[in-house]
């Protein structure tokens, strides 16, 4: 936290409107010293240290919290915290801790790495594994459609019973029950 010459702790507490009327009218004014109270308001706001995971994002998106969170949110349940992490340049854990302070829902660990869900929600949100089978026909094409890797969906359908047949080029039941 900033101190004042005493060593005391400087404290401010701007709403978001104030913040975000502030931080316009301090980014129009323009030059360095500007720069240092634009990251003053940004560390006012996220309540974190300049070059943190929020205080990037406030920066970003000029201290407003609606709009970081709404961006955020987008791009964690759309793209994925790999793919923050390479955006961002922040470790996973940074991200999801700052996406929890602004209240973000986030995923559990097992879902982190799988932006789009995994296989199991990918065949119940196309009407199930049978239904799937039928109107795509190949894992090529729904993954396509479900955004999620071939292989992964070979090997959700392996587990539940599926056999990938060569000959006719279709995922069928097994009759053993002996996988």
């Amino acid at each position: 936290m900033p101190r004042d010459r005493r060593g005391n702790k400087l404290v401010a507490w701007l709403s978001n409107r104030e913040a975000q009327e502030l931080f316009a009218l301090v980014d129009s004014l323009g030059g360095p010293l500007y720069e240092k109270l634009k990251a003053a308001i940004a560390s006012a706001v996220s309540g974190h240290y300049k070059g943190s995971f929020l205080w990037n994002v406030m920066m970003t998106y000029g201290c407003d919290r609606e709009l970081a969170r709404m961006m955020l949110q987008e791009q964690y349940w759309e793209r994925g915290s790999t793919w923050m992490q390479k955006h961002w340049g922040f470790t996973g854990i940074v991200i999801c801790k700052g996406l929890q302070e602004l209240g973000i829902r986030t995923k559990s660990r097992l879902y982190n790495n799988a932006p789009h869900g995994l296989s199991c929600e990918a065949f119940s949100r196309y009407g199930g594994i049978e239904k799937v089978l039928r109107t795509f026909r190949t894992m090529e094409k729904f993954s396509s459609a479900c955004k999620i890797h071939p292989s992964t969906l070979g090997q959700y359908l392996r587990k539940k019973g599926y056999r990938y047949n060569r000959d006719t080029r279709r995922w069928e039941k097994c009759q053993n029950l002996t996988l």
